[in-house]
């Protein structure tokens, strides 16, 4: 990996893309998931952004838990979409940055197994870096962050679902953006108002 903070990356500023820095990030993640990440060591499975068993990488276990995380990776990043959709529709997000953010996603879902984190980190960043860090989109990307990242400190366990949230009504920051409210009367993880 390269980092030079004077390239010109294609972005100037308040323009969709993300930056240097975000593309730094983004390039980590791939290094580091074969360090946070169970699975056997197979040359298929470098970067691999999944907690697999057993050593076999041909064994059905391990094909069908693949298989599972994959989709459920895609149906998580389904809720980018959908909070895209309603901060477009609300006219929180330019259209240069709901095409841009399209593309992100769609990234993120064609190589689910290498991109899901990766995606995640440099996408918040580039939000963050334009601004846009209090939408409903740049907070189903940080809940998605925030689901691997528990998940990486784990010893196993399988990807699981990022409900969707809704957006902070002030900047917030931190693990107490997505724990349940006090106003939730299910306290369900991911429902009701955050604080």
């Amino acid at each position: 990996i390269e980092y030079n903070p004077n390239y010109q990356y294609f972005p100037q500023s308040g323009e969709p893309g993300y930056t240097a820095e975000a593309t730094l990030i983004h390039e980590l993640h791939h290094e580091e998931a074969d360090v946070r990440y169970r699975h056997p060591a197979d040359r298929n499975l470098r970067g691999v952004n999944f907690h697999l068993p057993g050593q076999d990488p041909a064994s059905p276990t391990l094909r069908e838990s693949f298989q599972r995380q994959f989709e459920k990776v895609e149906e998580n990043w389904e809720r980018v979409r959908k909070a895209l959709a309603d901060d477009k529709q609300k006219g929180l997000m330019p259209q240069k940055w709901v095409d841009y953010i399209r593309t992100r996603i769609e990234y993120a879902q064609f190589s689910a197994n290498v991109h899901n984190e990766s995606v995640a980190a440099e996408l918040y960043k580039t939000l963050k870096e334009a601004g846009l860090h209090n939408t409903q989109t740049a907070s189903q990307v940080k809940a998605i962050r925030r689901e691997a990242g528990e998940r990486g400190r784990d010893v196993g366990g399988e990807v699981r679902e990022v409900p969707l949230v809704s957006r902070p009504a002030s900047p917030v920051s931190g693990p107490a953006a997505y724990l349940p409210s006090l106003f939730n009367p299910n306290n369900q993880q991911g429902q009701g108002r955050r604080r």
